[in-house]
């Protein structure tokens, strides 16, 4: 009977056998081309072929088959917003202190969101229109990001005294109809989805 294996890592550390050397050197082979290996997934999603990319960037096909299998150290910067670009991407690079805590990434995130909420106040300007339809988008998000602190809050563990929740969220009626609404069709289809809604959003919070 043939062995059906998730990732080619664990067929590698499963066939290796005593030869551990080789299935750590694999996995750092792996592991040193994240970025690379990720621009070849994004072409060929695209529909591009590495003779396309090559005719944008000026450049012979082996350049790019060299680049694609080259480690991600040896990836240029400039080689990677033009590749990104190529592919109708843009490339963000973020320095973060290797101290930093999930609380103060959490917190950065929070940053960013208000920083394009407001950019998004932006456009409206005089402009009624686009003003209430960002505001429809602002109740939308905020239920999203209300359900998402609210599925996370779910993980923790119970009040030892008593055994009830260190925090629970609380909607009016109609959302909490919404809620439901959503939650029937999350068990058709299997999947998990955040709600859009265009209804003014008013979650009550209890610590």
């Amino acid at each position: 009977m043939t062995k059906t294996y998730q990732t080619v890592t664990q067929m590698v550390r499963e066939t290796a056998g005593s030869d551990d050397g080789f299935a750590e050197e694999f996995e750092k082979r792996i592991a040193d081309r994240t970025i690379v290996k990720y621009l070849s997934i994004l072409r060929a999603s695209r529909g591009f072929t590495q003779n396309d990319i090559a005719e944008k960037f000026g450049c012979t096909q082996g350049r790019i088959s060299k680049l694609e299998s080259s480690a991600d150290e040896d990836l240029r910067l400039g080689e990677l917003a033009q590749y990104a670009s190529i592919l109708g991407f843009h490339v963000h690079i973020a320095l973060q202190s290797k101290n930093t805590t999930p609380v103060h990434r959490v917190k950065q995130l929070a940053f960013r969101i208000k920083h394009e909420l407001d950019g998004l106040a932006g456009l409206a300007k005089t402009d009624h229109k686009i003003a209430q339809a960002v505001s429809l988008f602002f109740g939308e998000a905020l239920f999203n990001l209300v359900k998402i602190l609210q599925d996370s809050a779910g993980k923790l563990p119970r009040k030892p005294e008593d055994g009830t929740p260190y925090i629970t969220f609380e909607y009016c009626q109609e959302i909490r109809e919404q809620v439901a609404h959503q939650e029937e069709g999350q068990g058709e289809s299997g999947e998990e989805q955040l709600l859009a809604i265009g209804e003014q959003v008013e979650p009550l919070v209890h610590a």
